[in-house]
């Protein structure tokens, strides 16, 4: 017969292993949470930083149609931020919701480059086309898909002062950087 003694000579390791498996386990997320925060923080803003310059090439698209020029045109996102960010949801499910809308915001910027590109290569390679509505609906698609950048950007920066208020302590996640993106972002923004 087992005595009281012996239980507990067995029940206590294995709760210390329990209990130091559960801290490991902690302190493994814990570190990777903070480096896919500091990696989203690094590439969010060089992706920012980028899209002033992407709505330019958008514009001069649009001038080269006008022109009578056909011009193609290709813009690849950054799918490494988007799995960053969707994992970093698993990680810290407080924020879900900022995560949530920044890939939304992602995807959308991504069916508007598809939809272009279709609108382009339609009018390029279909030879029974009208051109005046083709070049009409780029017009257009340019100008959604500029609008969808811009909130992109926007929703990136509040991802970003989600990282920065998570980690206040860390010099990577500067606030002058949130203050330079918001007010080139609000450069970006047409005057209604």
């Amino acid at each position: 017969m087992l005595l009281w003694e012996d239980v507990l000579k067995l029940f206590i390791p294995f709760l210390l292993s329990i209990l130091f498996f559960l801290i490991k386990d902690w302190l493994s997320k814990h570190k990777e949470k903070k480096a896919k925060q500091e990696s989203i923080w690094r590439l969010l803003t060089v992706e920012v930083r980028r899209v002033g310059a992407d709505i330019k090439g958008l514009e001069s698209l649009i001038e080269a149609y006008d022109g009578g020029m056909y011009a193609g045109f290709t813009h690849n996102l950054d799918e490494s931020i988007k799995r960053m960010i969707q994992r970093l949801s698993e990680l810290d499910p407080s924020k879900t919701y900022v995560y949530a809308k920044y890939e939304s915001s992602h995807a959308q910027v991504e069916n508007h480059i598809n939809s272009l590109c279709h609108i382009i290569h339609s009018l390029i390679t279909t030879k029974d086309i009208n051109e005046e509505r083709a070049k009409g609906a780029i017009k257009s698609q340019v100008m959604v898909l500029i609008e969808s950048m811009v909130e992109m950007s926007e929703s990136s920066v509040e991802v970003m002062e989600v990282l920065q208020n998570d980690n206040k302590r860390n010099s990577v996640f500067d606030e002058q950087i949130l203050r330079e993106l918001n007010d080139s972002i609000s450069k970006l923004k047409p005057n209604k």
